[in-house]
């Protein structure tokens, strides 16, 4: 069995933080992205349509804790 060494503790702080921290700015800037070209899109449509879209997305973002309240332990909301 090869011995490696700790990431956590031998590397400095900053390229480990972006190593951790960029494929989650990336994630939110995606979903970010597609939600103002999908309200875009529905707002040539109607006004209601875009309400609706509008009314959806928190609770599609409020969706993506689900698993998160399960891990720990809490009660699901329910959406």
């Amino acid at each position: 069995m090869s011995q490696t060494a700790n990431k956590m503790a031998t590397r400095p702080m900053f390229p480990l933080l972006m190593s951790m921290a960029l494929p989650p700015m990336l994630s939110m800037l995606l979903s970010s992205l597609y939600n103002i070209v999908d309200s875009m899109f529905v707002a040539r449509y109607s006004a209601d349509a875009l309400t609706a879209v509008s009314l959806a997305f928190p609770l599609h973002s409020a969706s993506a804790f689900r698993p998160c309240f399960r891990r720990w332990g809490w009660a699901a909301p329910a959406l």
